[in-house]
């Protein structure tokens, strides 16, 4: 069972737990048959989308991601494509229990977005990151539309979301130099050089650091908002900017992206305590 956990990466399910229990506080959504909705939804989806990717990049995965059940052939190939149709088929199924708009986004947006990225745009320098972080921001903006068939309120976490996950997936191609550079998957850091991308992370993290600021400055979220946000984003992510600068290695840069995936959950609670 634990490679199965392992294969649709539990952890990553987890953390999307958590912001769909974060999202339904902010929007004050009391409906708990729509809750479970919003969660059956999202985990057959992100499950999909991680099993599916899995299965398109066994081999790159031999040299960036080698403790992974399919390179290490904990479960065959065989059976990694069978569990993707009927993760599939389940999202249909799910999607006829939503209202219409929630249908919509789910079927024409988000799972579109999850095929093309995996085919077309995880191949495609900065595309394929916007893209998924994109996926990961509409959690929150899907969670919403579930409950009142709109969003409004979960726009500005949604953009935060949307940093967060754009540095840390463009981190992760850093750290995948070595396997993608192999298999000419033609992201940036294998275009342009690890340093060179480094460099560019860290102007990254600068930015949202910037910009992660003006929810409060236009009056958005209140000093609740500021001070969580500085203590547990942007102090971290400055002691990741002084990691990057010392010219990490891969062992480095793994620790990097585990941080940084931490991270994202203290921005979590930084939304929640902004909405208390």
């Amino acid at each position: 069972m634990i490679k199965y956990f392992k294969l649709i990466r539990i952890q990553n399910l987890m953390i999307a737990l958590f912001s769909i229990l974060v999202a339904t506080y902010s929007i004050k959504g009391y409906d708990l048959l729509l809750l479970l909705y919003a969660i059956i939804s999202v985990m057959l989806t992100m499950s999909f989308g991680n099993v599916f990717n899995d299965v398109l990049d066994l081999y790159p995965d031999k040299i960036s991601h080698p403790a992974r059940p399919l390179p290490m052939n904990h479960i065959e190939i065989g059976i990694a494509k069978s569990i993707v149709l009927i993760l599939l088929i389940s999202i249909l199924i799910i999607s006829l229990f939503l209202n219409i708009f929630a249908s919509i986004c789910l079927l024409y947006i988000i799972l579109p977005l999850l095929i093309c990225y995996n085919l077309y745009f995880k191949r495609i320098p900065i595309v394929g990151n916007m893209v998924i972080s994109v996926l990961l921001a509409f959690v929150f903006i899907f969670t919403e539309i579930v409950f009142y068939s709109k969003a409004q309120i979960t726009l500005t976490p949604a953009c935060l979301v949307f940093g967060l996950s754009f540095i840390r997936e463009f981190i992760k191609d850093i750290q995948d130099y070595e396997g993608d550079k192999y298999y000419n998957i033609n992201t940036l850091p294998v275009r342009i050089g690890q340093q060179k991308s480094i460099n560019i992370a860290i102007f990254m993290i600068i930015v949202f650091c910037v910009l992660a600021l003006l929810p409060y400055f236009v009056n958005y979220y209140q000093k609740n908002y500021l001070i969580s946000l500085i203590i547990l984003v942007e102090i971290p992510l400055i002691l990741l900017v002084s990691l990057l600068l010392r010219n990490p290695n891969k062992l480095i840069l793994r620790k990097v992206s585990i941080m940084i995936k931490i991270i994202s959950c203290f921005g979590l609670l930084v939304i929640l305590i902004a909405n208390s």
